[in-house]
This record gives C-alpha cells, structure tokens and sequence, in this order.
C-alpha cells in the first residue's frame, strides 16, 4: 500500500485519480457514435457527391430532434456558416421541410458570411458572435457546420500543416466556447480522390472522420453513401447511404424561353444499397500490403489464432519499403495512412484494438 501524502494545492488545475473517478463519465452523444458533443469532425468527398446535402439532411435532424437512419439523435440549436451558394440552401432547406410536411425550423441559423478561421482575431470574432447568439436565443448550441473547410480557412494553404495547424486550433477555439460538435464539408485530393485535401493535421485532430461518396450515371440512378474513416471512442457504424429525390417546391421561376417553371431541389432518402468498391489494389496500397505482410513475419503476435501486429510496426515496415518518394515526415505518414484507409475498406486488411492482420481469404496484389 502506497504511503500517505499532501494535498494538491487549491488553484491547481489537476484532479487526483480517486476524485477523477468517482462519478462515471456522462453521455455526451448527439447521435450515438456518429457524432459527440465537444468534438471535431469532417467529412471529405469528391465535388458533386452530396457532402453539403448529407450534413444538412443530418444537422435538420438534430434541429428537429427527429432520428437519423434509425438513431435517435439528441435536438439541439443548430449554426450553419456557408461560404457559398445561398440562394441553393435556401431551396434545400425548404425541400427538406416539404418533403416531411413541417414548417420550416427556428432550431437551426444560417450565415452566409464566411469566416477565416487560420486568423486567431476572426477566429476570436466569430467565437464572440456565437457565444452572443447562445445568450440571446437562451439555448446550448449543439453543432457549428462550416460549409466548407475552403471558404472558411481564409488566407492560409490548406497543404501548409502550420496553416492547417492554426485552422484547427480556430475550431478549437469554437468548441471549447460552445461545447458544440464543430462540424466540417471539406473536398478530397485532387489528384487522389481517396484522401481529403491538404495537411494531414486534419485528419489526425478530429474525433469524426467521413467520407462521402456517389455512384450512379444519372439523377434516377444516384446514391450517395458515407463511409466511416474515423471514430476515436466507438466501434466504427456500417456505411449508411441514401437515394436522391426531387422535391418540388412551391416558387416558380422562368425558363431561358421566359416559360414559367416549378423550382425544385433535391432530398435524400435512406436506402439499403451495397457499394461497388473496387478490389484492385494501387501502387502504394500493394506496398502498404507487402509491408504489412513483412510486419507480421519479424514482429507478429498470435492471439487466439490469429497473427496481428501494431500500426507503428506496419507504418514502419511501409516506410521501409518505401511507400512514397517523398522525404518529409508529413508525407510519408499521409502516405500511409491514405493506403491503410484504402486497404480496409476494401476489406483486404482486418483490424481491431489497433492490431492488424492479413484475413485468411485475402491474396496479395489482388
């Protein structure tokens, strides 16, 4: 038994263990294990897949307190900043409410008016505004969407991990005064569509991670589905997915021919639908493979049949075999995880509790 000791000073700001524990910790979901209050999310996807209609179907959710794809979500006050395209969320919020016969909600606010938030003093602004907004309105804020990561970075380089760094410090910023789940749209790579853009800083600071994807040759025919990349303290959910609707609306507009027509937009409607996910594997992913392959034979561990190694001993192994030309640390680590990511989703790796391992039906380079 430990010997006795003093006590913490009292403008200390730590906890000792005894005290830190003796209430059980309380549920902080929105919607359970999708999305936590006090945290950092984003979801990625190629232009046109329906990132900003997917999160604005589930931030009305939320506004709504009505359930999303079958989980309850906890209703709360809603800040939607979009950085663009006002006039198209005027008519997708509209729809949303039509197509479910409810009036349009006061639970959720827009603005129109993007923010910069890589500057610490409009970071600071926009922060003050919100926390004015929760006074005046009396309510908790429950999500803070910015619509997207582009138009809301300001002048910074999102490839910059400084600037990105300083980005995620200015959501940071909003959370810790809000206690909201701070929300981002942002777009994947340009060359690879199997990344979100820029700093891996992103990825690595946020507590959600999706990515959105489409498939489908025309509207009748679209469905867009979300993948779960990253889930800090739960089981990652199944890829949810949804068909797209046209919903009418009750404005008109004219035609190039000075008809008067209907304005439309468009809803999403859960569906049940199995992805086409291609099996080939990339250049880097077979490297990623062959290393893990490696990883497993100098430093496996077997557990109940099965053979599994850590990730700091594949992403090594991958370093080893060179899974990218690039020299910097950013790089090489972004590399990576992008073949990781890949590689389990195309089911060709299995993984659990941070242990990897090669499933017996799987053959390399396949």
């Amino acid at each position: 038994m430990s010997a006795p000791f003093g006590k913490l000073p009292e403008n200390s700001t730590f906890t000792l263990g005894a005290d830190f524990c003796k209430q059980p910790p309380t549920s902080n979901s929105i919607i359970r294990g999708m999305l936590d209050y006090d945290s950092l999310s984003y979801c990625w996807g190629d232009s046109e897949a329906g990132k900003s209609f997917l999160m604005l179907d589930r931030d009305l959710h939320i506004a709504n307190g009505m359930k999303w794809c079958g989980r309850k979500t906890k209703q709360g006050f809603v800040l939607y900043i979009v950085g663009e395209g006002k006039h198209g969320l005027v008519k997708r919020v509209k729809a949303w409410h039509d197509y479910r016969e409810l009036p349009v909600s006061n639970n959720i606010a827009f603005r129109t008016i993007p923010t910069a938030l890589c500057d610490p003093r409009a970071a600071g602004d926009l922060t003050a505004l919100v926390v004015s907004i929760a006074v005046a309105m009396e309510r908790d804020i429950a999500v803070i969407e910015l619509d997207t990561v582009n138009r809301n970075f300001g002048p910074g380089d999102e490839n910059s991990t400084k600037d990105m760094t300083a980005f995620v410090a200015g959501m940071d910023t909003l959370r810790l005064a809000t206690g909201a789940a701070i929300s981002a749209v942002h777009h994947c790579g340009n060359g690879d569509k199997t990344r979100s853009r820029g700093s891996i800083v992103l990825h690595n600071s946020v507590d959600f991670e999706y990515r959105v994807s489409k498939e489908g040759s025309c509207f009748n025919e679209y469905v867009t589905s979300l993948d779960f990349i990253k889930v800090k303290d739960y089981d990652k959910p199944k890829s949810l997915s949804w068909k797209w609707k046209l919903q009418t609306l009750p404005w008109m507009d004219e035609d190039d021919d000075g008809n008067i027509v209907p304005m439309n937009s468009v809803v999403f409607i859960p569906t049940e639908y199995e992805k086409k996910n291609s099996t080939s594997l990339s250049k880097a992913e077979k490297i990623a493979f062959e290393a893990l392959r490696n990883a497993l034979v100098d430093f496996g561990i077997e557990s109940n049949g099965v053979v599994s190694v850590s990730e700091d001993d594949w992403r090594q192994s991958a370093y080893d075999l060179g899974i990218t030309k690039a020299t910097s640390y950013d790089a090489k680590r972004m590399a990576f995880t992008r073949a990781k990511t890949a590689l389990l989703d195309k089911d060709a790796v299995s993984h659990h509790c941070g242990r990897y391992w090669i499933p017996a039906n799987r053959k390399c380079g396949k």
